[in-house]
């Protein structure tokens, strides 16, 4: 109509164009012809609207042509639209174009487009908005542009459903504190069920709140819906905050009823721990009937009775534990243990015949039983084999000493050990010169230790043999001999890097009462040598004879020598946690040491001053009874020991 193409179109006349055109395209019976028409209806709409001065009911007018127009043509028609438009059939433009970028697949370009005109809406439809603001957000993967929308609207409801909302949408934003802190409203207020409280626990333990997560885990755990998982939560929970009377107890009541394998090993530490023994054989003997029981679990059970002296009771157990674990060298040597202690030695013997084959140390140690039988024939007889190693080679030549010994002839052992001596010593290989030192070291032969020492260093440049020399000065009171052998030793440029050279520099102003520089030159030994056993026992030590003066450096000494896996230091242990008053601990190391020097009669002597000092009457006088009856079990290296009593603070180094 020539009426369409003035300035100016009245309303009507526009409605009435695009009624007729969207007829038009309404009547298409093929696609071609529906194109044709879509085309000419969007040219149309382009013409009457982009004026500038379009009448508003023609912007409106648009509305029902929008529905013909997939969201593509949408996009591009209503930019144009909306760059001609103002007030409110703006605002409704452009909500339509935040409509045609979702249906477009969008749903970040929708959420641009929503929040730049939220606010220009009617009040009672902002909140609405805001919360398609949210989705859009959500939708467009824009978790945090959403909790902020959230937040800043003031978009939570009230109840339970409102905070549940909020939850997810922080646990979406990765907001820990707040979705922490919204789960707690929860909690407090309505019935949290058990996932989110699951949640919570997890969120309240990577805070590092302990004791909420306590609470927490306490209140899972308790539920009719908790699984073993969460009763495992509750008991890790108490252990981490230090309370493992607590945590003992949930564990222990979790492998009762659900026989959970971590439950096992933690009830079982635990017990150990605090020296809970009814509640250790009562889990142990659990496992044992269920048949869950392993090698460990069957040797600490043993100890269990041991310690009980249900002696009957150990040695089944360890019996039946051998058998099943045939491989497992723990339960012969606790059997041999319980077999000697006892007076055994038949079954002592009996244990070690029945072996296929014997290990060169077991030979050694067989030899010794028939020894302590008065079978001097077969105790040499089991000797006589070639012993490949060589520590255990020279140990079977001393062990022919003791028996020379057993029978009282000193003279015969002098002269094996001058044989030894004679000739062309200087000739022996590293093995046997070393164990020549041990052998002088054993007879008070220092002075020979010194030259053989001396010798070895010459002959191999090997710097270790200095610390022997050193060790056997030390081992005499030779104090300004050391002196002449550590200036000796400072010729060599890297004595500085050798924490052995600060170790006997240490004892040197040990011994001359001058703790400070002492522990000055262990320190400096350590920091060369960070966790070494033997300049820890050696400080440790010093500082037991005046525990009071540095009672923390003590503590921490000693904490640390009871971290190290396979450290020896039992009777440092004993006597330095008891010198603290630490009474409990100490009790614990005297255990572990009479374990270890079970018929040892030097050792148990001086456990049972140790026990009687802490209170322990009965122990102290069964083990001065056992050291009675004792002779040495098995012949140790005779080099110079590392090992320091607490009245002789001398110590030494093994070759």
């Amino acid at each position: 109509s020539p009426l369409l193409h003035e300035p100016t179109v009245s309303p009507k006349a526009v409605e009435l164009a695009l009624t007729l055109a969207i007829q038009k395209l309404a009547a298409a019976t093929d696609e071609h012809t529906r194109a044709e028409r879509k085309a000419d209806l969007l040219v149309l709409v382009e013409r009457l609207t982009g004026g500038a001065g379009a009448h508003p009911r023609v912007h409106r007018s648009v509305e029902t042509v929008l529905g013909w127009l997939t969201p593509d043509e949408q996009l591009s028609l209503l930019p144009t639209l909306i760059s001609s438009s103002e007030g409110q059939d703006r605002l409704w433009l452009v909500m339509s174009l935040g409509h045609a970028q979702v249906a477009a697949g969008n749903p970040a370009d929708a959420a641009e487009t929503l929040a730049g005109i939220i606010d220009q809406l009617p009040a009672e439809e902002q909140d609405k908005a805001a919360r398609e603001l949210v989705r859009l957000y959500l939708a467009s993967g824009q978790p945090v542009r959403a909790l902020d929308t959230f937040q800043a609207r003031n978009l939570m409801s009230p109840g339970a459903e409102g905070l549940q909302e909020a939850i997810q949408l922080a646990r979406l934003a990765g907001k820990d504190v707040l979705e922490r802190q919204w789960l707690e409203s929860l909690m407090r207020q309505y019935t949290a069920d058990i996932t989110e409280l699951r949640r919570l626990r997890a969120l309240q333990l990577g805070q590092g709140d302990l004791a909420q997560v306590a609470m927490t885990a306490e209140r899972v755990a308790g539920m009719p819906a908790a699984v073993v998982e969460d009763r495992i939560w509750a008991a890790r929970v108490w252990e981490w905050r230090g309370q493992p009377e607590k945590a003992l107890a949930r564990w222990q009541s979790l492998y009762l009823s659900a026989g959970h394998p971590e439950a096992l090993q933690r009830a079982t530490a635990l017990a150990q721990e605090l020296f809970r023994w009814p509640e250790l054989v009562k889990t142990l003997e659990t496992a044992r009937a269920r048949g869950e029981l392993g090698a460990d679990g069957y040797l600490v059970l043993g100890d269990a009775y041991t310690r009980a002296v249900e002696l009957d009771k150990a040695v089944a157990v360890l019996e039946e534990g051998q058998r099943k674990h045939p491989s497992v060298a723990g339960f012969k040597d606790r059997l041999y243990q319980l077999y000697v202690n006892n007076n055994r030695y038949l079954d002592a013997i009996a244990l070690f015949e029945r072996q296929d084959v014997l290990s060169e140390g077991d030979r050694l140690v067989l030899a010794n039983l028939y020894w302590r039988t008065r079978r001097v024939e077969r105790a040499f007889e089991t000797l006589s084999v070639s012993f490949q190693n060589p520590d255990f080679a020279a140990e079977a030549e001393l062990m022919r000493l003791d028996l020379l010994t057993m029978l009282g002839d000193v003279d015969k052992i002098r002269a094996e050990y001058s044989q030894l001596m004679a000739g062309s010593w200087r000739q022996h290989g590293p093995g046997v010169a070393d164990r020549l030192i041990g052998l002088a070291a054993q007879f008070g032969d220092y002075e020979r230790v010194a030259e053989l020492a001396r010798y070895r260093f010459q002959r191999t440049g090997n710097a270790r043999y200095i610390p022997i020399l050193a060790d056997a000065q030390a081992n005499t009171g030779q104090w300004e001999a050391l002196e002449r052998t550590l200036a000796q030793w400072r010729s060599d440029p890297a004595h500085r890097q050798d924490g052995l050279y600060w170790t006997f520099r240490g004892r040197l102003f040990e011994q001359r009462g001058k703790a400070g520089d002492a522990e000055k030159a262990y320190r400096q030994a350590l920091r060369l040598n960070p966790g070494s056993e033997d300049i820890l026992s050696a400080w440790g030590w010093l500082l037991v004879a005046e525990p009071q003066r540095k009672s923390d450096k003590l503590n921490a000494i000693l904490t640390e020598l009871s971290s190290q896996s396979g450290q020896r230091q039992y009777a440092l242990l004993a006597y330095g946690y008891s010198a603290l008053g630490q009474d409990k601990r100490s009790r614990y190391w005297l255990q572990k040491w009479r374990t270890e020097n079970a018929v040892e009669p030097r050792a148990l002597e001086e456990q049972a001053g140790l026990a009687q000092s802490l209170g322990d009457q009965a122990s102290a006088f069964h083990l001065r009874r056992l050291a009675a009856r004792q002779v040495p079990r098995r012949v140790e290296p005779r080099t110079p020991s590392r090992q320091r009593s607490p009245d002789e603070l001398s110590s030494g180094y093994r070759v």
